[in-house]
């Protein structure tokens, strides 16, 4: 096996983009060093307010049919012994999106109640590494991560 010539962050993003895309990385043409670039593929991160880990029938739930969202779960990559270390929404939107414990990214609150936990314009997002990767970006729904400044400064297209 012959080193790998990346850079530490060029390592990280494909590795990122490896375990975002269910493990395989297609390539393409070499970068300037020479190496392999990951093409990328497609991701879908639904996340939900109080949706606890056995509320999709995928997970056992017999009362409530959620068709849709099990083929998702059944045909794409579903995290079974995920969890996050907080329980507000914008704790957890900050560490989803940055890789980083709360005490790290500095969200350890609710934004809208406390605006100057907001996580910073310039802090890295795994968002903009998936735009630099060649992905398009969106965000449907709650923001929650800075109070006045719109997902777009953010890297969401």
């Amino acid at each position: 096996m012959s080193q790998s010539k990346w850079s530490r962050r060029e390592f990280n993003r494909a590795a990122a983009l490896t375990a975002l895309s269910g493990g395989v990385v297609a390539c393409s043409e070499p970068n300037i060093e020479g190496n392999p670039r990951p093409v990328p593929g497609g991701v879908v991160l639904i996340t939900a307010d109080d949706l606890g880990w056995r509320d999709l029938s995928a997970y056992g739930l017999s009362n409530i049919s959620t068709p849709n969202l099990d083929r998702l779960v059944h045909e794409g990559v579903a995290f079974e012994r995920a969890f996050d270390v907080v329980s507000t929404c914008s704790s957890s939107r900050a560490t989803i999106v940055t890789g980083q414990y709360p005490h790290t990214h500095g969200v350890t609150g609710l934004v809208h109640r406390h605006p100057e936990l907001s996580l910073p314009v310039d802090h890295p997002t795994l968002i903009r590494e998936l735009g630099v990767a060649g992905f398009t970006t969106a965000i449907q729904g709650k923001w929650h991560l800075a109070h006045g400044l719109s997902p777009e400064e953010f890297g969401y297209g």
